[in-house]
């Protein structure tokens, strides 16, 4: 090959790098930002990811939010950022105190122990599965309650 078809197989070939690499994924498959809109709606009738929004928004210092409720109590279990977390436990009882007022009708329980964190997205995770009956639900979500709440050994 001659020099001068050298010159003009690397000038192409340059050029279509160029091309291919200038594209900027605009031949790539849609995101998930719209499966991800399609999913958030069907939870919009749970009432969890709304109290986890308002929570987030009002407690800067929460890093974290996981929570479950049945008609009578809600679940919750906040992590907060690491900064914070020498008032941990006060930043679960403000959060507590809030949802208390907000949702008087119901009785609240919130906690800051990371166990209690994962035994509520462990319970979310098999309901959500459907591996579990209504009445393994209700002993789970009860377990959990203990857990957040034991009860105490006084003796009347």
């Amino acid at each position: 090959m001659t020099t001068k078809k050298i010159y003009y197989l690397t000038i192409a070939s340059l050029f279509i790098l160029l091309l291919v690499g200038c594209q900027n994924d605009q031949a790539s498959p849609p995101t998930t930002e719209n499966q991800q809109s399609i999913q958030n709606i069907s939870y919009v009738k749970q009432d969890g990811d709304q109290i986890n929004a308002s929570v987030r928004r009002l407690f800067k210092e929460i890093n974290e939010i996981t929570s479950i409720s049945n008609q009578q109590d809600i679940l919750m279990a906040i992590q907060v950022k690491p900064l914070s977390q020498f008032n941990e436990q006060k930043t679960a009882d403000e959060v507590e105190a809030y949802l208390s007022n907000t949702y008087s009708d119901m009785e609240v329980n919130v906690s800051s122990d990371y166990k209690i964190f994962l035994e509520i997205n462990r319970l979310k995770k098999k309901i959500a599965q459907k591996s579990l009956s209504t009445n393994e639900i209700n002993e789970a979500f009860n377990s959990i309650k203990t857990l957040i709440n034991p009860p105490s050994d006084q003796e009347e």
